[in-house]
């Protein structure tokens, strides 16, 4: 929706339980701007410097706990568009389903 301009974006969600789903979302400029403001401090503020964050580096900010329960609202009004729950789904022949695998090694989630 930034770089577009867009109103509303389609998103995909699958999942073992739910299959395969599509959500309308509709934008929301006031919580873009909020987004980007965190985003901003995250990269000048670490990634520029080469500091990993702290753990929550933002959970006292009342103000991130607010982009946060933000988040979750425009999550719920999501308008579901198609859904194929209940309903078994098929991969393409040729399809390299190694993306969506997860191993543990080192301590920590690689793809």
């Amino acid at each position: 929706m930034l770089a577009t301009g867009c109103w509303s974006v389609l998103i995909v969600s699958r999942s073992a339980s739910k299959g395969i789903r599509l959500y309308r979302v509709f934008r929301d400029d006031a919580y873009l701007q909020v987004m980007l403001a965190y985003v901003r401090q995250l990269y000048e503020g670490h990634v520029l410097k080469g500091v990993a964050p702290p753990k929550d580096a933002f959970f006292t900010e009342s103000g991130y706990r607010h982009l946060l329960s933000s988040t979750a609202a425009i999550a719920r009004q999501a308008e579901l568009i198609a859904s194929t729950e209940g309903r078994e789904t098929e991969h393409h022949p040729d399809a390299d389903l190694r993306q969506f695998c997860l191993r543990f090694s080192s301590n920590r989630w690689q793809t």
